[in-house]
């Protein structure tokens, strides 16, 4: 079923578009609207008054989120420098995009948000970044996933994600590494700049990694090693070379 057709079912059942592949269903209306969008993958979320700790385990296949917020924005055509700082933000949370510039952030309560203010960007902390930024943007919290009963797949999205970033990360290094190598002293300083614009990814990265291990028993160090190693020698080589030009 195309988009076009979807979209006109769900509204033929009194649904709402809130944004993109977003919508408000009625209760009753909730099997009918699976059906429509059984080819999508589709998720039903419903608004909790508690907040529910993500509950995840691989050895006794448990895999439940527990209490996500949605935040959601759109940019217009032309926006780049929003767009840049937008991109910027989303590397410091640790976020499962699950349509466009639709985005499921972890649900944490006030005191728990406290103790990672500046490692990672939660669902307050984003949300009122993209609202400064002039950013049309919205949000639904104390929201549950009832649908499907199991989040391995939306896990596995983050996970493979992260992993994905490291990895890339880590690449992106020992290219660099080759290039400091290889540089002419008049080369050192544009290279320098890389190697901190880097930095600054590192720690992003770091924040986000070392969030899903403490607060959701994932645990993706190893791939955040390899990124590390290739940093630290990327910085050892940059010095060599700084030293070497001096001499």
């Amino acid at each position: 079923m195309k988009r076009i057709q979807i979209e006109s079912a769900l509204s033929s059942l009194g649904c709402r578009k809130l944004h993109y592949s977003l919508w408000r269903v009625p209760k009753k209306e909730i099997r009918s609207a699976l059906r429509v969008t059984r080819e999508c993958e589709p998720l039903v979320f419903k608004r909790t008054r508690e907040l529910l700790r993500s509950q995840i385990d691989f050895d006794k296949e448990i895999y439940d989120l527990g209490s996500v917020a949605i935040i959601a924005y759109k940019l217009l055509k032309g926006e780049t420098g929003k767009r840049n700082a937008v991109l910027r933000a989303l590397r410091r949370s640790p976020r499962i995009k699950i349509g466009q510039s639709l985005y499921l952030i972890p649900y944490l309560k006030a005191s728990k948000l406290e103790s990672y203010k500046g490692k990672v960007m939660l669902q307050d902390e984003l949300f009122d970044f993209l609202k400064n930024e002039g950013v049309n943007a919205h949000r639904l919290t104390h929201m549950k996933i009832i649908y499907p009963s199991s989040h391995k797949s939306l896990l596995r999205l983050m996970m493979d994600h992260e992993s994905l970033t490291c990895q890339k990360m880590t690449l992106a290094l020992k290219r660099l590494m080759a290039k400091i190598e290889r540089s002419e002293p008049q080369e050192l300083p544009k290279l320098m700049k890389i190697l901190s614009a880097y930095n600054v990814r590192y720690k992003a990265l770091r924040g986000t990694i070392l969030f899903l291990y403490n607060m959701m028993n994932v645990d993706l160090r190893f791939h955040l090693k390899k990124a590390y190693n290739s940093l630290i020698l990327c910085k050892k080589m940059y010095n060599s070379k700084i030293l070497k030009s001096i001499v």
